[in-house]
């Protein structure tokens, strides 16, 4: 049995994981039972907060369960997915790139074939990284999906990647011109 209030504060509190820890602990169908009413009574707002990583899965417990009452609920994930930014998946030269929304330049890095490079911001967890990762396979190419269970991962911050000149014209002129 759940208490669905302590689920709500605890989701409030500790976000995606205490879901994630919160959906796999249970059988399937008491599963399915319990993502289609946290997407039925979820605003918007809270579902867009649970990431990419919690919407996935809450849409797996949900797609897990046969019975039609959860369509409607799979159907408002999927439109909140499409609202977020895309995972964009990037083969150059045998290294993947991985990064969430369009590639903000130009990624070269030093690394082997098969190797997956995720671009992120300064000081991020990387382990919690590739955990949200692996939660949105259903999304990831099958060579990136297998570089992330290898651990063959290498992390790139954003401020790394070289953008090209006439972005950073382009950039500076649109600031200028704003100013």
């Amino acid at each position: 049995m759940v208490d669905l209030n302590a689920l709500h504060r605890e989701l409030h509190q500790a976000g995606r994981p205490s879901l994630v820890r919160t959906l796999e602990g249970l059988e399937p169908a008491d599963r399915a039972t319990l993502a289609t009413h946290l997407v039925h009574n979820f605003t918007d707002q809270q579902l867009t907060a649970l990431g990419r990583d919690g919407l996935h899965v809450l849409r797996r417990a949900m797609c897990a369960d046969a019975a039609e009452r959860c369509e409607h609920a799979v159907e408002r994930v999927d439109a909140v997915l499409r609202r977020l930014p895309g995972i964009v998946a990037t083969e150059c030269e045998g290294v993947w790139v991985l990064s969430e929304g369009p590639l903000p330049g130009r990624v070269t890095p030093n690394v082997p074939p098969g190797t997956l490079v995720i671009l992120c911001r300064r000081h991020t967890d990387s382990s919690g990284l590739c955990d949200y990762y692996r939660q949105c396979f259903e999304e990831l190419p099958e060579p990136v999906i297998a570089a992330l269970n290898r651990g063959q991962v290498c992390f790139l911050p954003l401020d790394q990647v070289r953008v090209p000149l006439w972005a950073r014209l382009r950039s500076y002129a649109l600031r200028v011109a704003w100013a």
